[in-house]
Order: structure tokens, then C-alpha cells, then sequence
């Protein structure tokens, strides 16, 4: 599975235009688009686009697979997205291709981050069966410096305060 940003117009990150599109591939190397027809995009219902008129969670959307024991089969897919501007939203979806926010309102809001400048880029979660929890990494700037913080969650709804990670040199 792929999922990319599409829009048919140039924008600024989040711009209403921009839609979330998918591709599937049995091998990673020969990759088809399905003709989804879920959504009417400027008269055009051929089109492998999952998420439309959800700007700015389209923007650097980022699903995965929920390998969490016991997960319910109408959240089997998980994603986060946004901007700096709306925090990261959670979307849950059955089969990775018909979503639905797991609210409305941000799970990391942009209150909650210490930083000027977070989630410009891909904000990658996923369930981590060595911590028992999940996991979320996601760019910040600190003094001018692009850093990456960390939050986890038991129930991918209340997240930890963000902990800006160290790096060692070995």
C-alpha cells in the first residue's frame, strides 16, 4: 500500500485542494491505482483518492497497520495528520481506504508541543509490543536545528508530553 499527497493545483502545505491518494502493489515495483470512485473531485469520480476536503490532515497524512492485540476491526488502520496549525488528528479506518477521524479535535495539539515549528513532515506512529504502547515520532526545530521529539499513547486518543530525543555519538 501507498499513500500520497495529490492535488491539481500549487498550494501551501494544507491548501483545501490537497487530497490523499492510494496505490497498491503485490511486489513494491509494478504499482496500480484503483478506480476507488469515493469521492467527486472537480466532476472527476475516477480516482483512487481516499481522504478529500480534509485539508490539512491530507497534507502529510500517515497511516499504519495497528498490530496492537485486540485492536477492533473498524480501527485495523490508524493515521495521523495535520500541521502546526490543526495538531495531529487521528483517522481509524476497517480496510485503509474509507477513513473517518477517531475525533475532531487534535490527539497531539499544537499546545501541547514546546517548540516554534513541529509536524512539517511525516509524524510516524505505530504499536511498539516491546513498550506495550504507542509510539509517535515527529520533527521539531529547536534553536534553528531540525530535531525529532517522542510520545506514546495506551489507546491512540491521550498522548504523552513530547520528549525531545538525544543523539550519542558512539
Amino acid at each position: 500500500r501507498l499513500y500520497y499527497r495529490g492535488s491539481s493545483k500549487v498550494g501551501s502545505d494544507g491548501s483545501p485542494g490537497e487530497v490523499t491518494c492510494y496505490a497498491e502493489s503485490k511486489d513494491g515495483i509494478q504499482w496500480t491505482k484503483p478506480d476507488l470512485k469515493i469521492f467527486d473531485v472537480e466532476g472527476q469520480v475516477s480516482n483512487s483518492i481516499v481522504l478529500e476536503g480534509m485539508a490539512p490532515l491530507s497534507h502529510n497524512f500517515c497511516p499504519l497497520l495497528d498490530t496492537r492485540p485486540g485492536v477492533p476491526a473498524e480501527q485495523r488502520f490508524k493515521a495521523l495528520g495535520g500541521t502546526m496549525n490543526s495538531g495531529l488528528v487521528a483517522l481509524v479506518s476497517a480496510d485503509g481506504i474509507h477513513w473517518k477521524k477517531l475525533r475532531e479535535e487534535a490527539v497531539i495539539p499544537t499546545e501541547m508541543v514546546p517548540y516554534k515549528y513541529m509536524f512539517d513532515s511525516q509524524n510516524l506512529a505505530f504499536w511498539s509490543a516491546n513498550e506495550n504502547q504507542y509510539v509517535c515520532y515527529f520533527r521539531v526545530f529547536e534553536d534553528g536545528i531540525r530535531r525529532i521529539c517522542r510520545t506514546t499513547s495506551d489507546d491512540f486518543l491521550h498522548w504523552s508530553a513530547p520528549e525531545l530525543m538525544e543523539y550519542r555519538h558512539s
